[in-house]
């Protein structure tokens, strides 16, 4: 479904969104915005092999799943960014920022998981993206929270994408 995001996102995920984009602008008088939504196979194909042109398969398989791997093929994926930090979606920038403070000790209340961070990537099997969030809904989010498991990889125990066979 398109939304106000300007993305196509499943409908819980943009009412989500929608909540807590309000509460940041509240809370710490920011302004979030949608960087990066769903992205269909063709675009992951074209962003991944983009990062294989520039840092070889190894440098891309931690940067940037697989065309049929990526969260953001399932709607439920988003990159998050603001107006005012300068931030984009490389490095660790928007991490170091109130606006990703926020998003990382907050995101759970909305349903949101920061799926991968700075001390996890042998966990995930994917380097730090302080940007990139999962809507997995406000109970399990809020249980992992509460747990103090910061992985679906830990709470599933499964082992750190990505493990292709090719």
């Amino acid at each position: 479904m398109l939304n106000p995001f300007g993305h196509q996102l499943r409908q819980e995920t943009i009412a989500a969104l929608t909540i807590m984009f309000a509460a940041a602008k509240t809370q710490i008088g920011v302004t979030l915005v949608a960087e990066s939504g769903y992205r269909s196979y063709d675009n992951q194909t074209s962003a991944y092999h983009s990062y294989v042109d520039t840092l070889g398969v190894e440098g891309a398989d931690q940067t940037s799943a697989r065309p049929g791997y990526s969260e953001h093929q399932t709607g439920l994926a988003i990159d998050i960014l603001d107006t005012i930090s300068g931030c984009g979606t490389d490095g660790d920038c928007l991490g170091n920022t109130a606006t990703g403070r926020w998003l990382a000790n907050n995101a759970h209340t909305y349903g949101f998981l920061l799926r991968y961070q700075a001390d996890k990537t042998s966990i995930t099997g994917y380097e730090y993206e302080p940007w990139h969030f999962r809507f997995i809904g406000t109970l399990l989010a809020g249980h992992l929270h509460d747990v103090g498991i910061d992985t679906l990889e830990e709470f599933f125990n499964l082992p750190p994408a990505p493990t292709y066979t090719n």
